[in-house]
C-alpha cells in the first residue's frame, strides 16, 4: 500500500474521534496476525518451545503458544535520582519513558521496558544499554524474535488493561498468560517493515488532524464575533454550514450574554440594574432536610441533580424520592410553577449557585431538597424564564463562583449572597421576548450540536468501512462495560466526610446525590470496573466514609 492509496482511503478518518489512534491499533493487529505481509512456506519456524496448536489459521510455519513461552519480564532495579550520576552515558527508565541517565547499565543489551506500577503496561525501546528501576520490567528478546516484532506484539496486547488496583500495577503472571502465534524470523521482519511504513503514515494523518484542531479555535471564534455581532437567527443558521469549525458550548454562552446586554432585541428603556433579593415575591427557602423513605405514598422530593443535570435550565421533574412531611410542611415547601431552585452545596463548582426553572409538568406536589434553595419569583413585575438565563449567564457565574467557599471538600453558597447578585432587569414584555429569543436560539444550536454529531459518527463509520474494505477484517466495537452477574440490593449511605485530600471518590459521590445512592448506580457513575469499585468500596467502608450494610443481600440478575 503506497502513500497515495493509504491517503486516500484514511486522509477522512482525521475527522473521526480518536480515529487515528484506532487506526493505528487495527493495523498493529493485522500486521502481528500476519494479514498485511506474504507468507513463505519455505522459511523455517522459530526454535522456540511453544506448546500451542495451531488451529487457528495461522501458516504452518507458525508457532503458538503463551507469552511466558517467548519472553521473560525482567524487574527492574531501584536507582533513586539522588544516586544517579547524570552525566549522560546510559538512559534510566522508569515506568512509562526515561528519567535520568546514569554512568553504568542494568542490562546491555537492546531492551523493551514495560511500565509495572504507576504507568502500568507503557512501553519503550531501548537500543542501547540501559537502567530499569524498580516500577518497570525490562525484557530482551530471545534471538529468533526480531526486538520491535516483539515491541509490536506487545502493543497489540493493549497492557495497561491488565493494571489492577487504585494505582494500576501489572502482574507479569497476567501478562504471561497472553497467547502469541510466532511467525518465522524473516517474516518478523517484513511484519515490522509494513508496520513501520503504514505508522508513519499515521503520523502523516495524526498531523493532519492536529493542524486542524490548532486551526479550529480561531475559525471558532471567528464565527462566534461574527454571531456576536449579529445575533439573528439568519446568521445563526448560516453557522451550520461551518459546524465543524464552531463550539457550541461557546455559543450558548454568548447568547446568555447577549440576552442579559439586551442585544437580542429591540429594547424601549435601558433596565434597571437589580439584586435577585429585590425580584422576589418571598423570602428564598432552603428545603426539607429529613431522611427519605421507601414509602411511595409519602411526598416527593426532588433530588440534588434535578436541579443541575439538565443544560436547558429546566428542573428534572422525574428525579425524585419520598419524604414523610405533615400537611403544614407539606404547604410551606411546595414547589409551583415558576420556581426557580439553586444549588447551594456540591463537589462541582459548575453546580453552585446553578439556577434551574420549576414547570410543575409533573402535576404532583413536589418540594425542595435542603441543597436547592426555592426562589419564588414576583411574576407580577418579573418573567421567571428570563431571570433564570440571566442567573446562568457567564457574567453572572463570575460573580456566583467568586462568592463560593470551599468546607470539608465541597464548595457552598448561602442564599443570602445569591441575593445580592445583580441583574439587568428590563421591562416585564421585554424580558418575556428575550426570553423566547433565547429559547429559539438555543434550540437552533441544539440542531447544529446534533449535526456535527452526525457528522463526526458518519466520519468513524465510513473510516472503520474502509479498513474492513482494504484489510477484509471487520472491525468491532469495544465493549461496554458489563454489569456484574450479581446486584448488591440495599443502598449505600455516607457516614463520616473524608478531608479534601482523601482518596474517597464513591464518597464524594454519594454527597453529590444527598449522600445515598443504591450500589449499582454508583458503581454506574463510578467508572470503575467492577473489581477495582467494590475494592474501592471497602477501602472506603474501613475508613467509616460509607456506612457498611447491615445486610448485603445479593440477587442473581440477567447478564446484559
Amino acid at each position: 500500500m503506497n502513500t497515495q492509496m493509504f491517503l486516500e482511503n484514511f486522509g477522512h478518518i482525521a475527522n473521526a474521534l480518536g480515529g487515528v489512534e484506532k487506526l493505528r491499533n487495527m493495523i498493529v493487529f493485522l500486521g502481528i496476525n500476519g494479514r498485511l505481509t506474504t507468507n513463505n512456506p519455505n522459511e523455517e519456524p522459530v526454535k522456540l518451545l511453544l506448546t500451542g496448536l495451531n488451529d487457528a489459521g495461522y501458516p504452518l510455519n507458525w508457532r503458538l503458544g503463551i507469552l511466558e513461552e517467548t519472553l521473560v519480564f525482567e524487574y527492574g532495579k531501584n536507582l533513586p535520582a539522588k544516586v544517579r550520576s547524570e552525566t549522560g552515558e546510559f538512559p534510566v527508565f522508569g515506568s512509562n519513558g526515561i528519567v535520568g541517565t546514569h554512568d553504568s547499565y542494568l542490562t546491555e543489551k537492546p531492551a523493551i521496558i514495560v511500565g509495572r506500577k504507576g504507568s502500568a503496561g507503557a512501553l519503550n525501546l531501548s537500543f542501547v544499554p540501559s537502567w530499569t528501576t524498580d516500577v518497570a520490567y525490562y525484557i530482551c528478546p530471545p534471538a529468533e524474535l526480531e526486538l520491535r516484532f516483539v515491541f509490536y506484539l506487545l502493543t497489540s496486547f493493549d497492557l495497561p488493561n491488565l493494571g489492577k488496583g487504585i494505582k494500576p500495577g501489572l502482574s507479569r503472571k497476567d501478562a504471561y498468560k497472553l497467547p502469541v502465534a510466532i511467525p518465522p524470523l524473516e517474516e518478523q521482519r517484513r511484519i515490522v517493515a509494513k508496520l513501520d511504513e503504514l505508522m508513519a503514515l499515521c503520523d502523516k494523518l495524526e498531523t493532519q488532524q492536529q493542524e486542524r484542531e490548532r486551526r479550529f479555535p480561531m475559525l471558532s471564534r471567528a464565527c462566534h464575533a461574527r454571531f456576536v455581532e449579529s445575533p439573528s437567527l439568519d446568521n445563526l443558521k448560516g453557522i451550520f454550514d461551518e459546524a465543524g469549525t464552531v463550539s457550541t458550548e461557546d455559543l450558548r454562552k454568548a447568547v446568555l450574554d447577549l440576552a442579559i446586554q439586551g442585544k437580542l432585541i429591540s429594547r424601549t428603556a435601558q433596565p434597571d440594574i437589580q439584586p435577585l433579593g429585590s425580584l422576589l415575591e418571598n423570602a428564598s427557602l432552603n428545603g426539607v432536610s429529613k431522611s427519605p423513605t421507601q414509602d411511595q405514598s409519602a411526598t416527593e422530593v426532588l433530588k440534588i441533580s434535578a436541579g443541575t443535570s439538565r443544560d436547558d435550565f429546566f428542573v428534572d421533574e422525574s428525579d425524585y424520592k419520598y419524604v414523610k412531611l405533615e400537611p403544614d410542611e407539606i404547604a410551606n415547601f411546595q414547589l409551583i410553577p415558576g420556581d426557580l431552585l439553586a444549588c447551594r452545596y456540591n463537589g462541582n463548582l459548575h453546580f453552585v449557585g446553578r439556577f434551574s426553572l420549576y414547570r410543575g409538568v409533573a402535576g404532583r406536589i413536589q418540594v425542595n431538597p435542603d441543597k436547592l434553595i426555592r426562589f419564588r419569583i414576583d411574576k407580577k413585575f418579573h418573567y421567571p424564564r428570563y431571570i433564570c438565563y440571566a442567573m446562568n449567564a457567564p457574567s453572572t457565574r463570575i460573580v456566583i463562583e467568586s462568592m463560593c467557599a470551599t468546607t470539608a471538600g465541597n464548595i457552598g453558597l448561602s442564599a443570602g449572597k445569591i441575593k445580592k447578585v445583580v441583574i439587568p432587569v428590563p421591562l416585564l414584555s421585554e424580558q418575556r421576548k428575550i426570553a423566547a429569543k433565547v429559547d429559539q436560539l438555543m434550540a437552533l444550536i441544539d440542531k447544529l450540536e446534533e449535526q456535527q454529531t452526525r457528522k463526526a459518527k458518519v466520519a468513524q463509520a465510513f473510516a472503520q468501512a474502509a479498513v474492513s474494505a482494504i484489510t477484509g477484517t471487520e472491525i468491532k466495537e469495544p465493549e461496554k462495560m458489563k454489569a456484574p452477574k450479581t446486584e448488591l440490593v440495599s443502598r449505600l449511605q455516607t457516614r463520616n466526610k473524608p478531608n479534601a485530600a482523601d482518596p474517597a471518590p464513591l464518597t464524594k459521590l454519594l454527597t453529590e446525590h444527598n449522600g445515598e445512592l443504591p450500589a449499582k448506580a454508583l458503581w454506574q457513575r463510578s467508572g470503575l470496573e467492577i473489581d477495582a469499585f467494590y475494592q474501592q468500596l471497602r477501602t472506603e467502608m474501613a475508613n467509616g466514609w460509607i456506612i457498611e450494610p447491615e445486610k448485603a443481600v445479593m440477587k442473581e440478575i440477567e447478564a446484559d
